[in-house]
């Protein structure tokens, strides 16, 4: 099977909910089911000890380390060696990507400890409440209907789920990203209806908080929001209020943007500049086609999203009425067309416009379904009707799939427990481990500073003299020879330790 038993009893869970919320119940408790359902899958994709390779880690790190100074976010908080500030994955300050989601994940462990749970529950929470807000905007836009199914596609969606639970690139920062785009766009349709200035602010404030969490693509607001606005605004007017959003946005990012500045001058000024290099060239070896996240629709989307994207862009643009249609055209195509044109591209990039596509999805099903008792042939019935099948389950293929968020795992490694043990086999309080396997995760479980390659003999005579223990792991699967002279501790992989005189 490729899920266990908990997995399994979650996904079908998870189905009784959604097809609760299908039944004409209280529309609260409808949500409610929908919301339910997207939090258990959620926490269930999360449930696993250990963190996942490559960002997860990185970005654990740093919130660990925010715990204790919250205005300094350090990758190796006290580095034994010279680095390269350059050098994301092993400098000191780290402004690899703003704070504003680390500051999350930071109170969330400083409140339940340094440890999985406490990492990660922000982005379950964050990614199973956006499912709510692509509920308001779905009701605002198109109706009770639309805005149900919306949801339901955002809460199966397997990639969001991947986001939340730390499996993908940029893990916890495009679910905080994605979440507070999207409270901004709802923001200023709450004003299209009521024209009452605070939902600008509110929308200006989420603008800000989202650039603090991962800088330009949360510029994506700004244009969405012009659109968004009611018809009746004038296009300098729209200008003006948009100024205004910006304004407000400027007043939340701005106190650590220039902070950052004048603190750490040389990384700040790195950190922009390799933002910029994305849009220019290609970076880390992330090599892919301007067509990539065209052809990442029918399986991030479902099968059928490639036909709903360009039937609903042509009726946004023929048809006067559909201006909410219109605006979720802006708001993907937006996205889609300036991520593509980037250098650099990655899956997590055009996430932002997720919300926009399962709107367009849920709009085109009913759409559909409603013209269904209007066709005289029966032949035409059932190939909707199937179509109409295909477009409600496809989406839901990838969260499904073996290998996909919900995949069977080891949920307790032993690697996660031998990095957990080694602070109770040395029993110091400050020590610098080398050869280490996973040093950054040996560095989030325990206080040492911890690094995968061996030492050099000055090293470790400056190390020691600077009155630091320095060990040696000798792991099985990383046997080295130690020279017989080095005054250093030994770590093997039994849990026994020995020192060098």
């Amino acid at each position: 099977m490729p899920f266990d038993a908990l997995s399994l009893s979650v996904i079908a869970l998870a189905a009784l909910l959604l097809v609760a919320a299908t039944v004409g119940r209280p529309l609260s408790l409808r949500v409610a089911a929908i919301v339910v359902a997207a939090l258990i899958i959620r926490g269930d994709a999360a449930f696993q000890r250990g963190l996942h390779t490559w960002d997860e880690s990185y970005h654990a790190l740093v919130a660990k380390n925010l715990i204790s100074d919250p205005l300094r976010p350090t990758l190796y908080k006290r580095p034994a060696l010279a680095f390269d500030l350059k050098d994301w994955t092993a400098n000191h300050v780290w402004l690899h990507k703003p704070p504003g989601a680390l500051w999350l994940m930071a109170g969330s462990m400083a409140a339940l400890g340094v440890n999985e749970l406490g990492l990660r529950l922000p982005s379950v929470i964050l990614s199973s409440a956006a499912v709510i807000l692509t509920f308001l905007i779905g009701r605002a836009l198109f109706g009770e209907r639309v805005g149900l199914l919306a949801a339901a596609f955002h809460a199966l969606n397997g990639f969001l789920v991947a986001l939340a639970a730390g499996r993908r690139v940029a893990d916890h920062v495009d679910t905080t990203l994605t979440v507070f785009v999207e409270l901004a766009v709802w923001a200023v349709i709450l004003y299209r209806t009521t024209r009452t200035p605070a939902w600008l602010v509110v929308c200006g404030v989420s603008m800000g908080f989202a650039f603090l969490t991962k800088s330009l693509p949360a510029l994506i607001v700004l244009p969405v929001a012009f659109v968004a606005l009611p018809p009746a605004v004038s296009r300098a007017d729209r200008v003006r209020l948009c100024l205004w959003v910006a304004l407000v946005a400027a007043a939340v990012a701005a106190p650590w943007t220039i902070f950052a500045a004048r603190r750490y001058p040389a990384e700040a000024a790195w950190a922009f500049e390799y933002t910029l290099m994305h849009m220019t060239q290609t970076v880390e070896g992330h090599a892919t086609s301007v067509l990539t996240y065209v052809r990442d629709l029918p399986r991030f989307f479902g099968e059928l999203s490639p036909a709903v994207v360009l039937v609903a862009g042509v009726i946004a643009l023929r048809d006067p009425r559909q201006a909410g249609l219109r605006l979720l055209v802006v708001w993907a195509g937006l996205v889609y067309v300036v991520f593509s044109l980037m250098a650099t591209r990655l899956p997590g990039y055009v996430m932002i416009a997720a919300p926009a596509l399962f709107l367009m999805q849920a709009w085109a099903w009913v759409a559909l379904r409603d013209r269904l008792p209007e066709m005289s042939s029966r032949f035409a019935r059932l190939v909707t009707a199937g179509a109409l099948v295909l477009m409600a389950a496809l989406p839901a293929r990838h969260l499904l799939e073996p290998t996909g968020p919900l995949e069977r795992r080891d949920r307790f490694p032993e690697v996660v427990e031998r990095a957990k043990r080694i602070q109770l086999q040395l029993g110091l309080p400050d020590a610098v481990l080398f050869n280490v396997p996973s040093a950054i995760e040996v560095m989030f479980y325990s206080p040492y500073t911890a690094y995968e390659r061996m030492p050099t003999d000055q090293e470790v005579k400056a190390l020691v003299a600077r009155g630091l223990p320095v060990v040696i792991y000798q792991g099985v699967y990383r046997p080295v020879a130690i020279p017989g002279d080095w005054p250093v501790i030994v770590l093997s992989d039994d849990n026994s330790r020995t020192r060098q005189q």
